[in-house]
């Protein structure tokens, strides 16, 4: 079976992650690989800075180990994560532009809230269901997504020419 990961995928990547490489019912990563995967292979904490971020937590295989204990996340470029809470048996999958490592942590500072507060809530029950209502009624539309410039129809297909600086139509 074939893995394809895109940019819509991550939710299914971090799904396959949170089931131990199941999909579908099939197993198509190997077993034990999510758990070697996600286990610290490259220790990169620095004990003489003071309190580590995110990004010194500990490396496995294209995972990065996270503050909060057993959370680990894939990154992407520019803050987007695949974040996987095995205890909570949740995903969080986060998409935006965030430029420089503080813009990041920043996101990821936000989501430890989230997180603490979720375990809060599993303590009690009604408030347990309440914020299980609130997040299944949680969504945000895909952005909408331009990929050509508005003069694509006005220019494609035609030779232009440039001369010091200045663009002429032939």
């Amino acid at each position: 079976m074939n893995l394809i990961y895109g940019i819509n995928d991550k939710p299914k990547f971090g799904q396959m992650l949170l089931q131990n490489g199941v999909w579908n019912g099939e197993q198509v990563l190997p077993e034990g690989w999510v758990e070697n995967a996600s286990s610290i292979h490259i220790d990169n904490y620095n004990h003489d800075e003071g309190e580590p971020s995110d990004w010194n937590q500990g490396y496995g295989y294209q995972i990065w180990m996270c503050r909060p204990e057993d959370v680990y996340r894939a990154d992407g470029a520019f803050g987007q994560f695949t974040i996987v809470f095995p205890q909570e048996d949740m995903i969080i999958s986060i998409t935006e532009t965030a430029l420089g490592a503080l813009n990041q942590q920043r996101t990821l500072d936000i989501t430890w809230d989230f997180l603490k507060a979720f375990r809060k809530t599993e303590e009690d029950p009604e408030a347990y269901r309440s914020l299980q209502r609130k997040l299944a009624s949680l969504s945000l539309p895909q952005p909408a997504v331009h990929p050509y410039s508005p003069l694509r129809d006005r220019i494609n297909g035609r030779t232009i020419r440039i001369d010091s600086g200045f663009i002429t139509p032939k």
